[in-house]
């Protein structure tokens, strides 16, 4: 009977729809992966940052009249009547002491920031749900890669397609287009994460190294450097994190130039998003072509497409007693990265409102931060390579060093000649606080993957990502409403530290090798994943 069946053996080469067999990662494939990150952090850096909001504001106000003047636009062009009607003096216009601009949507009066808000929001509010809606999908069959190229297209075209709404009357076209860009771009991203345990797992570096618990047979031939999963991951994904930073720089560079010759132009702004999506497409055909498609097992028949992956996600989240360290990571990431980016959009808002940096200088606050994000993210990596310190460790460590800013602003209550209280402070603050956040994000993403079954990549980036997303609304609100009671953002500034106390100790108590032997256990038992201990793949046997 034996001769009847078909072996395949951890060293056979695959077919592209064998999911069984996970291929070995070529150097073509790691350029793929790095160089997408880039593609889309062009238009995720210019235009989330800069961008997007400037054209829904000049848009907006183009097409809104003054609050209690409805014959009024909200143009530089209104200065004479404005001043003719009293309603300001002189020839300079103090934008604070302007009446609200309000436009009509849907036949309701709504102050133009409170639009563009609601248009942030809700662009927020869709990625969630697309999180839940497609996630298990890239799990399963060829959709991982499927998903991938379809969202990436999605998106560069979209990006391409902004100038068309370059005329104030299709204010509400741009808003669409603004909507779906991010949402897109944002869901490509939990297929892209889903690649990092695949690509270092079935690395030579980690298959050939004495102690692998992956499968993959080793080769007798090889003979070059071998690395832990830990160590391989964490470089794998620092690599894309310096494309992803050297284009954010390359690319809020070019943006604020524009803005500045072009005195903020809608239509110039929005042919710097068609280039945006020009490199996307351009950079996700070369990608594209080299990563693999790492298929799943096929999606169970009679299966309702429509709510396939919320009902995975279901059943995942009603297994976390089975993988208690994996949810307890995700919880400590919901408190500390909120804690992480509430701190970058504080920073600035508190440059400007305690140190009056304004234009050039905001400016070149925003241009440092990917440098000293790229600069620390590679020396970080280094020191883990050295020392061989564990990724858990590396990311309380960052957590602390973020956690310097807040209380280092805290010293300003004291009438100290330091505290944040002096502009190179804030220099030195962003340059402290992105040699941080560069590595956080690479030690937290390789110290998740480790947590995550085998076969469940995608699904749980999209939990990680729908958590991120669920709580980027409680450190704005938590300073703003300290803000607000104290009437002074420095109050509003020391009170992120709640996010990282609440945050560290669950960290603390995420036990990695105990979850990482759970996350084993549950991938046999779930997803029909087979090893032969120690390290490799059971031969699987079909007929």
């Amino acid at each position: 009977m034996a001769d009847d069946k078909k072996v395949i053996s951890a060293t056979a080469i695959p077919d592209e729809d064998d999911y069984r067999i996970e291929p070995v990662t070529t150097r073509g494939e790691l350029w793929g992966f790095w160089l997408y990150n880039s593609a889309m952090s062009a238009v995720g850096q210019m235009g989330r940052l800069i961008v997007f909001p400037l054209i829904l504001q000049v848009l907006t106000r183009a097409n809104g009249t003054f609050d209690g003047h409805p014959n009024i636009k909200c143009t530089e062009e209104s200065t004479a009547i404005l001043n003719k009607e009293g309603i300001i003096s002189g020839d300079v216009i103090d934008p604070a002491k302007l009446p609200a601009c309000i436009i009509k949507v849907a036949g309701t009066e709504i102050s133009n920031i409170g639009y563009i808000n609601y248009i942030l929001g809700f662009a927020v509010l869709i990625q969630a749900i697309l999180f839940v809606g497609l996630a298990s999908f890239a799990d399963y069959g060829p959709y991982r890669k499927k998903l991938l190229v379809g969202l990436g297209i999605g998106g560069a075209v979209s990006c391409m397609a902004m100038p068309i709404a370059h005329t104030p009357e299709l204010y509400w076209l741009a808003s669409m287009l603004v909507i779906l860009i991010t949402v897109l771009q944002a869901v490509s991203y939990i297929f892209l994460d889903g690649y990092l345990p695949l690509l270092a797992r079935n690395d030579p570096m980690v298959i050939n190294h004495p102690e692998s618990r992956f499968g993959g047979s080793k080769d007798p031939n090889y003979n070059g450097p071998v690395q832990t999963y830990d160590e391989r991951a964490a470089s794998i994904q620092t690599y894309s994190n310096v494309a992803s930073f050297a284009t954010g720089f390359g690319a809020i560079f070019i943006g604020a130039a524009t803005l500045f010759v072009t005195n903020s132009n809608v239509l110039f702004m929005e042919f710097l998003i068609t280039a945006c999506g020009v490199y996307w497409l351009a950079l996700g055909i070369f990608s594209w072509a080299r990563l693999q498609s790492r298929p799943g097992p096929p999606i169970p028949s009679g299966q309702n497409y429509l709510v396939f992956s919320i009902k995975e996600i279901g059943i995942t989240l009603s297994k976390f007693r089975e993988l208690p360290n994996t949810f307890k990571y995700i919880l400590a990431f919901f408190f500390y990265g909120d804690g992480m980016s509430t701190l970058a959009q504080i920073s600035i808002l508190f440059s400007s409102d305690k140190l009056g940096m304004q234009g050039a200088e905001t400016l070149f606050v925003a241009l440092m931060f990917p440098v000293t994000s790229l600069i620390g993210n590679v020396v970080l990596l280094k020191v883990q390579s050295k020392f061989h310190v564990s990724s858990k460790s590396m990311v309380i460590f960052c957590v602390y060093v973020a956690m310097i800013i807040p209380l280092y602003a805290a010293l300003g209550f004291f009438n100290l000649p330091f505290g944040l209280v002096k502009k190179w402070e804030a220099y030195a603050a962003i340059g402290w606080y992105g040699f941080a956040y560069g590595a956080v994000t690479t030690f937290g993403k390789v110290m998740f993957t480790e947590l995550i079954p085998k076969g469940s990549e995608s699904r749980f980036f999209g939990l990680a990502a729908l958590a991120d997303r669920g709580s980027s609304w409680i450190g704005s609100i938590l300073v703003g409403a300290v803000s607000a009671a104290t009437k002074d953002i420095r109050y509003g500034m020391v009170s992120i530290l709640v996010l990282f106390v609440i945050g560290l100790p669950i960290l603390y108590l995420v036990d990695v090798e105990k979850g990482i032997v759970d996350a084993r256990a549950y991938a046999i038992k779930h997803n029909g994943v087979t090893f032969d201990e120690p390290t490799e793949l059971k031969k699987v046997e079909t007929a």
